[in-house]
């Protein structure tokens, strides 16, 4: 997911940010109580932006908005109900195509440094995506990566004292 700068419109960031928690991930339940660490967001880091948008939008018709973040294009995938995504042209010099999820954690640094404990490996260390939240990728011990997200806290309106 890309890092976002302070010079990008807020609405840009809100449609982000929107895609990045995901609906309605966090009103998965099981048994009547919360489950915790919701998948949130799906991204496609591609060889071939063009291919894939046409791909994916002629086979599901789901929603693709480009957002300009400066040093790149940034897809948003709308898919309706479910959990959106992201799609961007792979930053890694002869990277291959693929999907990358990404789960919701309470605290990303902290989360990080359980993983790394646990035998993960990880990939990118914690990064801010402006206006947001926070990400970082681990690699599990079996190979698999991952992202983990903590989305920046809304602020709540301040109640004007009568």
């Amino acid at each position: 997911m890309p890092a976002l700068r302070s010079s990008e419109g807020t609405e840009d960031v809100a449609r982000l940010n929107e895609s990045c928690t995901g609906g309605f991930a966090g009103l998965i339940q099981e048994g009547g109580r919360m489950m915790g660490n919701p998948f949130v967001h799906m991204e496609l880091v591609s060889t071939d932006v063009d291919k894939a948008k046409s791909f994916y939008g002629e086979l599901f018709k789901w929603k693709l908005e480009d957002v300009d973040m400066g040093d790149m294009i940034y897809t948003l995938i709308k898919v309706g109900d479910g959990v959106g995504g992201g799609l961007m042209k792979n930053p890694v010099p002869d990277g291959h195509s693929m999907w990358l999820s990404y789960v919701k954690v309470g605290d990303v640094k902290k989360a990080t440094s359980k993983a790394k404990s646990l035998g993960a490996k990880v990939k990118k260390d914690v990064t801010e995506v402006k206006d947001a939240g926070w990400l970082s990728i681990i690699v599990d011990p079996t190979g698999a990566m991952l992202g983990l997200w903590e989305p920046k806290k809304k602020k709540k309106a301040k109640r004007k004292k009568d």
